[in-house]
């Protein structure tokens, strides 16, 4: 760009919708229920926001404060939802499948067998371990235990400088999210092509780049590692994800 034009800078933005949170028996209509569920459908990722301190002044549904027991509740509403869509989806293929031999309704009939179970079995979709032509129809079906999820813990600020509160050994990050997601999942969360076409991911601690201050103190220091496809993301990983840009091969 030359002219006037070459300064001007698109600033990224994040459009975040605050909705109220799950209680048991939300996916039936329960509480806020389908309203909350029908607002979630369309969005990118979820943020959890998780209450984890006490207050006589604040109610809580379940008259005590539990982030942890709150998440399942979350977790277990947001997969009876999908399981839900699931069972009316696989009926409708059922359906089409009488009056047409297209292979692709096979397929899609197939697929939502397999997601079923991997739902009543307790598993978020996006935990599971989908080829690359599962994932392309499953982000048409937009399952809300699909999508990318950060968890927020509201706390005092106390309670967490001095990692005494009695939730902090059950809620702590490392403990809810790392050993969930392999790398090309976790790689998948940004694109679909990271699933289809990785090649490696070249990790490194958070807690390492902080302390030595740079990515090559951190390679210098040996701390830098190539991972495969079967590498576990742990927490406070750094993930640099390296994949085929074509399919002759070429980086």
């Amino acid at each position: 760009m030359t002219g006037d034009h070459a300064n001007i800078k698109v600033p990224a933005y994040l459009e975040i919708i605050d909705i109220a949170g799950l209680i048991r028996g939300s996916h039936a209509g329960d509480g806020l229920g389908n309203m909350f569920l029908s607002h979630i459908h369309a969005v990118d990722g979820i943020f959890h926001v998780l209450r984890a301190f006490e207050c006589s002044e604040i109610t809580h549904v379940d008259d005590t404060a539990d982030p942890v027991r709150d998440l399942d509740t979350i977790s277990e509403e947001l997969r009876l939802k999908d399981i839900d869509f699931m069972n009316k989806k696989f009926e409708d293929l059922e359906k089409s499948m009488k009056r047409s031999n297209d292979k692709q309704l096979k397929i899609e009939h197939e697929l939502c067998e397999r997601v079923i179970k991997h739902l009543q079995d307790g598993k978020d979709v996006r935990l599971g371990d989908w080829k690359a032509a599962d994932i392309e129809i499953l982000n048409n079906f937009q399952l809300l235990t699909a999508k990318p999820v950060v968890y927020l813990v509201n706390m005092i600020e106390k309670d967490f400088q001095r990692k005494r509160t009695s939730f902090y050994p059950r809620y702590m990050l490392g403990q809810v999210l790392a050993g969930q997601t392999k790398a090309p999942q976790a790689a998948g969360a940004i694109h679909s092509n990271f699933i289809r076409k990785g090649i490696c991911a070249e990790v490194m601690k958070f807690d390492d780049l902080k302390e030595l201050g740079s990515e090559s103190a951190v390679k210098a220091a040996g701390k830098y590692k190539q991972e495969g496809k079967t590498y576990v993301v742990q927490d406070g990983d750094s993930i640099f994800f390296k994949f085929n840009v074509s399919d002759g091969g070429k980086k």
